[in-house]
C-alpha cells in the first residue's frame, strides 16, 4: 500500500477510535491500522465513571452501579456512590465508536494489520 495520509492512528482502541471521531468530516485524512479482525474486544474490566466518560455513551449500552458492599475484616460495609461506576463491555464500546465514524468520508481502517516499523514519516505494515 503507498498512500499518504495526513494522520495515522495505530491501533483503534478507546482512544484511536475517540481520536478520529474528532477528525471525523475534517479536511485531514485518516488512516486506522488496528491488529485485530474484529474491533472492540481486549482484555479490561471496562469500567467507566461518570467523570470520566467522555465517550458519551449512551444509557442503554451501560451498567450502573450505584451501590457497592465490600467485606473487610469480616465485616461487611455498604456505600453508595454519588457518582455511579458504570460498566461496558470492551467490544460494544469498540462496536459504538466505531459506528461514529463508520461512514465518514476522510476515515479509512485497516483491520488484520499490524505496523512493522516507522521510519521518516512512513509506516511500514504487515498485512
Amino acid at each position: 500500500m503507498n498512500n499518504k495520509y495526513d494522520v495515522i492512528i495505530i491501533g483503534a482502541g478507546p482512544a484511536g477510535l475517540e481520536c478520529a471521531h474528532q477528525l471525523k468530516n475534517s479536511d485531514k485524512s485518516v488512516l486506522i491500522i488496528e491488529k485485530n479482525e474484529i474491533i472492540g474486544p481486549k482484555i479490561c474490566a471496562g469500567g467507566l465513571t461518570n467523570l470520566a466518560n467522555n465517550f458519551y455513551i449512551p444509557e442503554n449500552k451501560t451498567r450502573s452501579f450505584a451501590k457497592q458492599i465490600i467485606f473487610l475484616n469480616k465485616k461487611q460495609y455498604n456505600i453508595t456512590l454519588v457518582n455511579p461506576i458504570k460498566t461496558i463491555s470492551r467490544l460494544d464500546l469498540g462496536q459504538y465508536q466505531l459506528s461514529k465514524i463508520k461512514n465518514s468520508r476522510n476515515i479509512q481502517i485497516l483491520k488484520n494489520t499490524k505496523v512493522k516499523e516507522i521510519e521518516n514519516n512512513k509506516v511500514f505494515t504487515i498485512d
